[in-house]
């Protein structure tokens, strides 16, 4: 009786510890090229800070305007891009949007 009661302890002790560990804070970035064609996006991969984010955010923008240009010869307008940076993510497409991660906010 006594190790049943002392494995429950110390089950429930490794639980609260578990449980209140510090984790580190994941960022995602969303970047939509067009505000007004939100179908059309690109998710980062995990990312460490919001500034971060924002940066990812600038080089894709840059990536998506060296396109266009190649491809299409003209210039991306920037003032059309949009974008979100997710806050506190995991892996998991709860809502079934087609995303990696589940966000549980978004800021920009």
């Amino acid at each position: 009786m006594k190790n049943v009661l002392g494995i429950f302890i110390l089950g429930l002790i490794i639980g609260f510890v578990t449980y209140f560990i510090k984790k580190p804070i994941i960022y995602i970035g969303y970047f939509y090229p067009n505000y007004e064609e939100l179908k059309l996006w690109k998710e980062s991969d995990l990312l460490e800070s919001l500034e971060e984010c924002r940066k990812w955010v600038n080089a894709t923008a840059d990536e998506y305007n060296d396109y266009l240009l190649i491809n299409f010869k003209k210039e991306y307008d920037y003032n059309m891009l949009d974008y979100e940076c997710g806050v506190d993510c995991r892996l998991g497409d709860d809502y079934g949007q087609g995303t990696k991660y589940t966000c549980k906010t978004t800021t920009q």
